[in-house]
């Protein structure tokens, strides 16, 4: 799932001379697009459940998706200024990587959508919560052996 189209993409470059067209193909902006899009989807499933349906969330990823695309044809078509040296003014990619990693670490949440399942240690989930055991009553219970190497024993542990 893409978050953004090429006319998106094109709409950053209208108070320039450049136009996607001229240099770079729409195909080839499709594809930026795609690619991205796959990234930031790899980046936030650990965080939230696939697909987004809220519409903030989307406009959100819709923002970093166009930045990240813009940044990729920026650093194709840049060119040298006045002193001869690649002109830099904007850095959208690393802006929208940021707001990516933003989402990662929880600084800014998708209210829309829910969070994934988390992982759970015997009756403990990662956030805290009690959950039922892995094993059923009546089972055997996990256990594992410790080998003591002062006294040449090995102890087993439930």
């Amino acid at each position: 799932m893409t978050y953004c189209t090429v006319q998106d993409v094109e709409a950053y470059y209208l108070s320039k001379s450049f136009k996607c067209g001229d240099y770079i193909e729409p195909e080839e902006i499709d594809s930026f697009i795609i690619q991205d899009a796959t990234l930031i989807n790899a980046r936030i499933k650990k965080k939230v459940s696939l697909p987004i349906t809220d519409d903030n969330d989307l406009l959100l990823l819709k923002i970093i998706n166009e930045k990240m695309v813009v940044g990729t044809i920026d650093g194709i078509v840049r060119e040298k200024g006045k002193d001869q040296k690649f002109d830099r003014q904007r850095n959208c990619r690393k802006e929208a990587l940021e707001l990516l990693n933003m989402i990662i670490k929880g600084e800014i949440e998708l209210d829309g959508t829910e969070k994934t399942s988390v992982i759970k240690f015997n009756n403990v989930d990662s956030d805290g919560n009690v959950v039922e055991k892995r094993w059923k009553e009546g089972d055997i219970e996990p256990t594992h052996d410790i080998i003591d190497r002062e006294t040449r024993t090995i102890q087993r542990i439930t």
